[in-house]
Protein backbone atom coordinates (compact mmCIF):
# COMPACT_ATOMS: atom_id res chain seq x y z
CA UNK A 1 0.00 0.00 0.00
CA UNK A 2 1.46 3.56 -1.06
CA UNK A 3 1.47 6.59 0.53
CA UNK A 4 -0.84 8.07 -1.44
CA UNK A 5 -3.55 5.52 -0.98
CA UNK A 6 -2.91 6.03 3.01
CA UNK A 7 -3.70 9.33 2.83
CA UNK A 8 -6.46 9.16 0.93
CA UNK A 9 -8.04 6.81 3.07
CA UNK A 10 -7.61 9.06 5.81
CA UNK A 11 -8.74 11.75 4.12
CA UNK A 12 -12.17 10.00 3.54
CA UNK A 13 -12.18 9.16 7.44
CA UNK A 14 -11.61 12.81 8.20
CA UNK A 15 -13.76 14.30 5.40
CA UNK A 16 -16.77 12.57 6.88
CA UNK A 17 -15.92 13.10 10.54
CA UNK A 18 -15.76 17.21 9.35
CA UNK A 19 -19.13 16.86 8.08
CA UNK A 20 -20.66 15.08 10.78
CA UNK A 21 -19.21 17.67 13.44
CA UNK A 22 -20.22 20.79 11.63
CA UNK A 23 -23.63 19.27 11.26
CA UNK A 24 -23.68 18.52 14.46
CA UNK A 25 -22.54 22.30 15.61
CA UNK A 26 -25.02 23.63 13.26
CA UNK A 27 -27.96 21.69 14.25
CA UNK A 28 -27.17 22.51 18.04
CA UNK A 29 -26.85 26.29 16.97
CA UNK A 30 -29.88 26.32 15.62
CA UNK A 31 -31.71 24.56 18.51
CA UNK A 32 -30.56 27.10 20.92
Amino acid sequence: MGKLDYLYLFYRKAKFRILTSLCGCYISSRIS
